[in-house]
This record gives C-alpha cells, sequence and structure tokens, in this order.
C-alpha cells in the first residue's frame, strides 16, 4: 500500500483551474505527450464556462466532488451533473462546460476498464475492501480513516490517495467519509 498524502500532489494550472495529479500509469509516462494507460486527478473549474482538452485516443469519466455542472458533447446533448455522479464520455468530443466544481477524473485508454464507486462510512463505521489482480485505489474526499494491513494502521485524511496492493483490508472511519473507490482492469 502506498499513501499519497495531499501536501505530497502538485496542482498546477490549466486554462479553466487548477489540476492535481494523483496517479498516473506506467508512472514514467507523461501526460502531455500523451504516453500513458490511465491518469486520475482531481481538477477545479474556476471560470463560469469552460472547454475540456481534447483527449483522442483516450476515454474520461468525471465525477463531481462539489458545485453543479451543465456539460455539453459535441454541441448536441447537454448532462447537467451532480456530485458523487460519475459521468463516462469519449475523450475526442468536444466539451464545454458551464459551472465552477471541483471534480475528480480518470483518464484511460479505451483497452482499459475503469469504474469508480463511492463509498459513504459515517463515523465509527467499518469496512473491509477486497483487492484482486485489478489496479485498486482509494482517494478521501471527505473525512478521515484508518486502513489496516497486516495488523498496522495507516491514517488517510481528507484529498489523501492510496495505493492499495493487499488482499484484503480493513477501514475504519473516525469521522463522516466519502471515499471514491477507483478499479482499473487491464
Amino acid at each position: 500500500m502506498q499513501i499519497i498524502k495531499q501536501n505530497q500532489q502538485q496542482t498546477t494550472n490549466w486554462s479553466g483551474g487548477t489540476t492535481t495529479p494523483l496517479f498516473i500509469f506506467p508512472v514514467d509516462s507523461d501526460y502531455a505527450s500523451r504516453d500513458f494507460l490511465f491518469r486520475i486527478s482531481t481538477a477545479t473549474v474556476q471560470t463560469a464556462t469552460s472547454i475540456f482538452t481534447d483527449l483522442t485516443g483516450y476515454q474520461r469519466i468525471i465525477m463531481l466532488l462539489q458545485g453543479n455542472l451543465s456539460i455539453t458533447h459535441n454541441n448536441e446533448v447537454t448532462h447537467h451533473l451532480k456530485p458523487l455522479i460519475p459521468h463516462f464520455f469519449d475523450g475526442a468530443w468536444k466539451t464545454t462546460a458551464i459551472g465552477k466544481v471541483t471534480d475528480f477524473n480518470v483518464i484511460f485508454k479505451p483497452e482499459i476498464k475503469a469504474h469508480i464507486d463511492v463509498v459513504l462510512m459515517s463515523a465509527n463505521q467499518s469496512n473491509q475492501i477486497q483487492t484482486s489482480k485489478d489496479f485498486i485505489c482509494l482517494y478521501l474526499a471527505k473525512g478521515q480513516i484508518t486502513i489496516w494491513e497486516n495488523q498496522q494502521a495507516y491514517n488517510v485524511y481528507e484529498n489523501d490517495f492510496v495505493l492499495l496492493d493487499g488482499e484484503q483490508l480493513h477501514l475504519d472511519a473516525t469521522a463522516e467519509s466519502i471515499i471514491i473507490k477507483v478499479t482499473i482492469q487491464f
């Protein structure tokens, strides 16, 4: 298991706000060169209207963490996004949006399957995460949890990102928590 703490994450600007890459695979790949298989990030949209980056050759999942967004693909279909509901679209589509939000993003090659689950935990609640041959990671969008792996406790705080590699992990929420679970299948 690897925990990438919020203070280890680097935020950069894009034309409509900021982006914080959480993980890219392979780890030595470069987003700008488009030589990655998948990338997980958070972003803010700070302008009332924004144009999404052309990511031809990739699929995308966006999920709002805060705010509401009206997103239009190819000047035809508009979707009104609300927090914690994943929205899938093709990275080649001309995509514009109206709304100021914070969002969670997964960008991936079409030969890869990506899935987002939202795990809601109340304070003092426990949960089990089964891992498998798939790539699984967690992003703590809200709250605080403790992850137990081999009788070792790891504290995870809001905006921390966790790469999982144990077969079964036990989670304890120490506060009301929103966990975003990403599963990548090769």
